[in-house]
């Protein structure tokens, strides 16, 4: 279903649904009224329509509509006013399923993304970094499968309005992670096919896309593929060496993780605090009520053993070393018995390794493994950690990659710990961690970013 919308002028949005019917022989089109004005005129034209029922105004009815045709399971193509069409259907033009919840069309040429360069000379040899940005995702052309996705997206971006550009808001949906209180829906995104539908002004065969979200070049350079909203920060702003000033009491603080207070805020964010749309529920390898660890043939048999040891609440919090680095794993080691994080597994990648912790007494994991040049230095090293870590999934445990060099202050799965330094008054004093960890995706992680667009 066509589902045309946008503007203060009802007119010209009816205009262009009769076009989508007169122009490309579109059928299942549907204007969206937004209100009873609308609805109005669209019947006085003759034009089918639907009107979203909102508590309310609807914050974006088109979204709203859209919601609702989805939820009866038909696909839906937004198409906004200040859309060009070409001729050719879109209905018929659009692609088979391929996997995605939701396709579109970005600004401009750099649809792809860009790399930005961004440099600080106060931070010496590191001084220059890179990161990858990306370009907003059009809100004037999107197709929406009717997926649980798209629905949960759907109803989200119609009953939350704010002074956030529509284009801006979609992009933030799809594109960005989710992050303290901000939970996503899990919809995917892909491009549609470029050479039928496209920005504006871009020649596409099918559908070209009204003018996006006023923007200004990055670093102010006219002819950039890449453009940002004028409402985000600044890309000049270059993050300082002077920010990093309070670094170490922040590092050095001590309180549990979820006190309100300087000493611990790391906590994830409870359930009912949190905002956006109902995340997609995870696909366990493991089923939450049935057996674990699973898949324990005979090549992971010994993997299975130390995770049915070790892990808590199916979690463990896994390091790769080998034995050029036993140092550094000794001092890894000493800070995760500080933290109390019982369900560590150090993955030993030569005998040695293996040898060394088992006569400590740390959980450990013999894989032989080799890079393929068959260096052992740390990069290579590190490269390898991902062959492991398909492996620990593969018995369905949950697994907080870490490298040997991360300083582990406090239990990120929750749980108590020794205060340090001892009180003399209450040596036994301890802190009670709350979990920092959200639960509610596939992947969680930290990000390097600069600024808004990095």
């Amino acid at each position: 279903v066509m589902l045309v919308f946008g503007g203060e002028k009802h007119q010209d949005t009816i205009a262009l649904a009769l076009a989508a019917a007169d122009k490309t022989g579109a059928r299942a089109v549907l204007f969206v009224a937004s209100d009873d004005d609308a609805a109005a005129t669209a019947a006085k034209e003759n034009v089918p329509y639907i009107q979203p029922d909102c508590d309310g105004p609807c914050g974006r009815p088109e979204y709203v509509a859209a919601a609702a045709i989805l939820s009866v399971g038909s696909d839906v193509l937004l198409v906004g006013r200040g859309v060009e069409l070409r001729g050719p259907n879109p209905l018929i033009n659009i692609p088979g399923l391929r996997g995605a919840d939701v396709e579109g069309v970005t600004y401009r040429e750099g649809m792809f993304g860009d790399v930005v360069g961004m440099s600080d000379p106060a931070m010496g040899w590191s001084a220059y970094s890179q990161s990858m940005a990306v370009p907003n995702i059009l809100s004037s052309i999107l197709l929406l499968r009717a997926t649980g996705e798209s629905i949960r997206l759907a109803v989200w971006l119609g009953e939350h309005r704010d002074d956030v550009d529509a284009d801006v808001a979609l992009t933030d949906e799809l594109l960005m992670p989710a992050h303290d209180a901000r939970q996503r829906s899990g919809a995917t995104f892909r491009l549609l096919p470029p050479k039928c539908f496209r920005h504006h002004k871009s020649g596409a065969a099918v559908v070209e896309a009204a003018e996006g979200f006023p923007v200004k070049s990055w670093h102010g350079d006219e002819k950039s593929m890449f453009s940002f909203g004028n409402r985000a920060e600044d890309p000049n702003k270059i993050l300082s060496s002077e920010t990093f000033d309070a670094a170490r009491s922040v590092v050095l603080r001590d309180g549990p993780i979820g006190a309100e207070d300087d000493d611990g805020n790391c906590a994830a964010v409870v359930m009912r605090d949190r905002v956006g749309p109902e995340p997609r529920a995870l696909r366990y390898i493991a089923a939450p009520d049935g057996d674990f660890p699973v898949n324990c043939d005979s090549d992971l048999s010994q993997l299975c053993k130390i995770v049915g040891r070790v892990a808590v609440k199916r979690q463990v919090l896994a390091a790769v070393s080998n034995s050029n680095i036993l140092y550094m794993l000794g001092l890894f080691l000493d800070g995760v018995a500080a933290a109390n994080i019982t369900n560590t597994i150090v993955v030993a990648l030569d005998q040695k390794t293996a040898d060394w912790c088992k006569e400590r007494g740390a959980p450990y994991y013999h894989r032989e493994l080799k890079s393929l040049t068959g260096a052992t230095d740390n990069h290579a090293t590190s490269g390898l950690k991902f062959r492991v870590l398909h492996e620990f999934l593969s018995v369905g445990v949950s697994v907080l990659l870490s490298d040997v060099d991360v300083v582990w202050m406090r239990n990120p799965f929750g749980g108590s710990r020794l205060v340090v330094p001892t009180i003399e008054s209450d040596p036994d004093r301890v802190h009670v961690d709350a979990p920092a960890i959200y639960g509610d995706s596939d992947v969680e992680g930290m990000t390097d970013g600069w600024d808004d667009v990095s």
